[in-house]
C-alpha cells in the first residue's frame, strides 16, 4: 500500500518540554487511523507538527513539501470551528479549490445539499462544523488529517462523519483523526494509535489498543467490548479509583 504519511522521530517541544516525543508513524492508503489519548497527550501537536505548522525535530514527509504541493497531498481540519465571513455554504466549500465535482460530493457526504445557498454564519455551531468538514473533504486530497472532527456534533452527525471517513479509506484514501469518543473510534477506525505524555504507547487494531491495561494506565477507566451483528461495540464503564 502507498504510504501517505511518514513520520520519523517526530518531536514537538513547548519550551524544553517535548509534547510530542520521538513518534514514528506510517499511514498508508486504505487506513482510517484514530489518534487517541487524554487531554494534553500531544494529538493536536502531532498533527500540526506533521504538517509543518509547528516547529519540530525529526522528519515528516508532509512538512518537507512546498505549501502548494502539501495542500494537494493532505487536507487539514483544525479544531477551530469559527467562520468569519457571511458567505454561502457553497462558496465556503468552494474555497477548498478541489473542483466542482469534489465540492458536490463533499456536500452530499455531509448531508448539506439543501444548505448550498444558506449563509454559513447563520447556521448553528454543529451545522457550521459539518460545513467545515465538507470544505476539507472538497480539497479532494489523498490524505485527510482531522483534529477532533466530532466536536460540537450531535450523534447523527458524529456517526455520519465517522462513516464518511471510513468510506474514504475504503475508497483508497487515508484519514488520521484525533478522537475522544472511544466507542466511535473502536467501531469505525481500521487502526488506533494511542498517545500518552507525548509518546506513542500503542498502535494496532482497535480491540488490541483498547485493552484493559491501556485503558487503566492511560485513561484511568475500565471498559466493555462486544462483537455484535452490527459490528464492534466499546463502552467506557467507569473510573478506576
Amino acid at each position: 500500500m502507498t504510504a501517505l504519511l511518514q513520520l520519523q522521530a517526530l518531536t514537538v517541544r513547548r519550551g524544553q518540554c517535548p509534547v510530542v516525543d520521538a513518534v514514528d508513524l506510517t499511514v498508508s492508503a486504505g487506513e482510517f487511523v484514530g489518534l487517541l489519548g487524554p487531554n494534553g497527550a500531544g494529538k493536536t501537536s502531532l498533527l500540526r507538527g506533521a504538517l509543518g505548522l509547528l516547529p519540530h525535530e525529526g522528519q515528516s514527509n508532509l512538512s518537507a513539501l512546498p505549501p502548494g504541493v502539501r495542500a494537494r497531498a493532505a487536507a487539514f481540519l483544525p479544531q477551530g470551528r469559527e467562520i468569519a465571513w457571511p458567505v454561502t455554504v457553497a462558496d465556503l466549500v468552494a474555497l477548498a479549490d478541489g473542483g466542482v465535482a469534489a465540492q458536490g460530493r463533499a456536500l452530499a457526504r455531509m448531508g448539506l445539499e439543501a444548505y448550498r445557498t444558506r449563509r454559513a454564519t447563520e447556521l448553528s455551531g454543529g451545522e457550521q462544523a459539518r460545513v467545515l468538514i465538507a470544505r476539507a473533504l472538497a480539497q479532494d486530497a489523498p490524505l485527510l488529517l482531522a483534529d477532533e472532527p466530532g466536536a460540537g456534533l450531535d450523534p447523527e452527525a458524529q456517526i455520519r462523519t465517522m462513516q464518511v471517513f471510513r468510506d474514504l479509506a475504503d475508497e483508497g484514501r487515508a484519514v488520521v483523526a484525533s478522537i475522544h469518543d472511544l466507542g466511535l473510534a473502536a467501531r469505525h477506525c481500521t487502526r488506533l494509535v494511542l498517545l500518552h505524555q507525548g509518546r506513542k504507547v500503542a498502535d494496532g487494531l482497535p480491540r488490541q489498543v483498547l485493552s484493559a491495561e491501556n485503558l487503566a494506565s492511560v485513561f484511568g477507566v475500565k471498559g466493555y467490548h462486544a462483537e455484535t451483528p452490527d459490528g464492534p461495540v466499546f463502552q467506557p464503564l467507569g473510573v478506576i479509583r
